[in-house]
């Protein structure tokens, strides 16, 4: 028998959150009932997949709880079903499974779901996960109301635009980012793709030589340095080395203002003066804010025109639009890159099956990354190496190889296509010289450390483990991936390491 719940009284009806419970367990949809009507939240029910679709339709719900495994539709298809509604694609979802659902809850990851709880739950665990996810879902439906406005803003300012052509320019200008450029920035789940796009948007509008998205790695807001995410055009690399404080004088004078700023401007102001000179000897003219109303999500640095022109009030007004709509796109690309990086995790947690594996595998990360840094390679390669030396020989074929292809058969932005594409050419060696310089050093580093992690999980020392995997690489071993693995391996234990060149033998 169905469980009908209790009504809600009415003075609570408009203000409450409305969450969306669909289980074929009418015990179950009990449980999650009494706990959320507790903290005062309208709940709806449903007791199978089509009837949450037919719930979500007409009650729009502010959550969902869905079972992994429903009559009709199950979770997993009634969560990809919402991510592809046009309507509400961001609506938080959590999902229930059994303790013995691992690849399920993969799955649920990947296809989009915010988290996912394993029966039997706590219903405390289960109130503060919707308080937190409810949190922030009123916090992107903030950001998407106040890109509506804007929208109705640029509409209304058309009546005004027809009376002058440099105003019908400005118009033009801002309808085709509002309602072309600002929705499809807003379907993207890749931030390295958001940021090619908000880059390429900016440089068609600037015309200058270099720009540069900076940004916290990972996307994390806590407190990380931003730097150089992404960049664009002929001299971009100049900003390379640079990065912003979250907490200093110069973001929080950006932020603040929330409008694209002049370098001039910010000269003013002497508690800027320390953090703008280096930016200001590396050509840096004009600084965008892209945040929401939490904080900074990126700030977009221009360089000069090389005819030193400088950017009109109206372009600077169609950039500031700009950064408005980039920031919840880049959140948002963010939370599914985590999504998808925690969905990698888990399977790493399967590969590392034992703590000999565990210890080998984060000295061999640790290897990594200390490389990656030494040969300054952009950020998504550097994620990927990571995840690749994670992942480890696991993923080489077998269960692993199977188990990552069934997780990159769900992503959208090619990501994981990549990741598995570097580490069969780690595996393979395969490093032809058409590649990248990146990809081709991301893979031979790949290709090492995963060597030594095997060395060292069956037993041999780190000296053996160096050698073994330097010797079987060598025939394609770069200098400069040699260099940077050798620097790497000398901070942790100098004399076990043989640098290039170097006649002394590795201990």
């Amino acid at each position: 028998m169905k469980w009908t719940p209790p009504a809600l009284p009415s003075h609570r009806s408009v203000a409450a959150p409305l969450v969306l419970v669909a289980d074929d367990d009418p015990k179950v949809v009990e449980l999650v009932h009494l706990a959320l009507h507790a903290q005062h939240l309208r709940v709806v029910t449903a007791y199978d997949g089509d009837e949450a679709i037919r719930r979500a339709l007409a009650e729009r719900p502010d959550l969902v709880v869905l079972d992994a495994r429903m009559p009709g539709k199950n979770g997993i298809e009634v969560c990809d079903w919402l991510r592809h509604d046009p309507e509400d694609p961001q609506v938080p979802v959590v999902l229930l499974a059994d303790a013995n659902d691992g690849d399920l809850k993969l799955e649920a990851l990947a296809r989009g779901a915010d988290d996912v709880l394993t029966k039997p739950f706590s219903p405390r665990e289960l109130v503060a996960r919707t308080k937190r996810l409810l949190a922030r879902s009123q916090e992107l439906r903030e950001q998407r109301r106040r890109a509506a406005q804007l929208e109705r803003d640029l509409a209304r300012a058309q009546d005004d635009a027809r009376r002058a052509a440099a105003d019908l320019r400005r118009e033009q200008r801002l309808r085709e980012l509002a309602f072309g450029f600002g929705r499809d920035l807003q379907r993207s789940l890749d931030p390295d793709d958001v940021a090619a796009r908000v880059l390429a948007a900016a440089h068609r509008l600037l015309r200058c030589d270099d720009l540069a998205l900076f940004a916290p790695a990972g996307g994390a807001l806590d407190g990380r340095a931003l730097q150089p995410f992404a960049t664009a055009g002929e001299d971009a690399a100049r900003f390379g080395g640079l990065t912003l404080d979250p907490r200093g004088e110069l973001v929080a004078l950006v932020s603040g203002l929330g409008r694209p700023v002049r370098r001039a401007e910010l000269e003013r102001f002497s508690a800027v003066a320390p953090e703008l000179a280096e930016f200001g000897a590396r050509g840096a003219a004009l600084f965008v804010p892209v945040r929401t109303l939490a904080g900074i999500e990126a700030v977009l640095v221009a360089g000069e025109r090389a005819d030193g022109i400088a950017p009109s009030a109206a372009d600077l007004e169609v950039l500031g639009a700009l950064g408005q709509l980039a920031a919840p796109a880049l959140q948002n690309a963010w939370r599914h890159r985590g999504a998808e990086d925690r969905a990698i995790e888990l399977l790493a947690e399967r590969a590392q099956a034992n703590d000999r594996v565990r210890h080998a595998a984060a000295e061999a990360s640790t290897l990594a990354e200390g490389a990656c840094a030494w040969l300054d390679l952009p950020m998504r390669e550097r994620a990927l190496v990571a995840h690749a030396v994670a992942l480890g020989a696991w993923a080489w074929n077998g269960d692993g190889h199977a188990a990552l292809a069934a997780l990159a058969s769900h992503e959208d932005s090619g990501r994981l296509g990549e990741l598995r594409e570097l580490i069969g050419r780690a595996a393979l060696l395969d490093v032809p010289a058409h590649l990248s310089a990146e990809r081709r050093e991301a893979a031979l580093l790949v290709a090492v450390c995963v060597r030594i992690t095997i060395a060292r999980a069956s037993g041999r020392s780190g000296g053996e483990a160096w050698s073994t995997a330097i010797g079987w690489a060598s025939a394609q071993l770069d200098p400069r991936v040699h260099e940077a693995l050798a620097s790497a391996a000398e901070k942790r234990e100098p004399e076990r390491v043989r640098r290039p060149g170097s006649m002394s033998r590795a201990a």
